[in-house]
């Protein structure tokens, strides 16, 4: 095989979910493609030059974020994620008007992630007007020991939440896990 073609093989098949057979089929599309390959290549480029905000830690080309800029924003609720697709997720739902700390994960002894890997410490610098904390973190033993840390760190007069969990939409009650019907049943609502 041609050794630039291998290359290119090699690096697109890094990309997470990328096996060899997609990654060739990938580098076979963008020698096909040189124009889309060009832009592709601008666009990487510039990605390169993005950063994490000082604030909260969203990315952005300058210092600080366009949604720590936004004058309209709720900087009294701060709604915690541990990955930017979160973020983004909320965002192209406009269901949220507050500020965000993005955490890039969640504290891990077993990885080696400690809170002081995921800037935890940075949240005691914000606002003293701080209404409250919405943590938006799996529901697993990382996300449950990472959320007890940042309520632990917090001011106790500060109002920290979580999304409801319970039944998907569309799901059949007689599908559902325990824990999920549990969840579901504490956590009912007004019809």
């Amino acid at each position: 095989m041609i050794k630039s073609l291998e290359n290119l093989i090699g690096s697109i098949s890094k990309l997470p979910g990328i096996g060899e057979k997609s990654a060739l089929r990938y580098a076979l599309w963008l020698m096909n493609n040189p124009d889309d390959a060009k832009e592709i290549i601008k666009n990487i480029d510039l990605t390169i030059k993005l950063k994490k905000c000082k604030i909260c830690g969203n990315l952005c080309e300058d210092d600080i974020c366009d949604i720590c800029m936004d004058s309209s924003r709720d900087k009294s609720t701060i709604c915690i994620v541990q990955t930017i697709e979160t973020l983004l997720n909320l965002e192209s739902q406009h269901i949220y008007n507050g500020v965000y700390f993005v955490l890039w994960g969640l504290i891990s002894p077993i990885e080696g992630v400690y809170a002081k890997e995921l800037n935890l410490d940075k949240l005691k610098e914000y606002d003293q007007n701080i209404k409250e904390i919405i943590l938006m973190l799996d529901d697993s033993i990382e996300g449950n020991l990472t959320a007890q840390y940042i309520i632990e760190i917090l001011p106790k007069d500060i109002k920290i939440t979580k999304p409801a969990s319970g039944v998907p939409v569309g799901y059949n009650i007689d599908s559902l896990d325990k824990i999920t019907l549990q969840n579901a049943f504490q956590n009912r609502i007004p019809y």
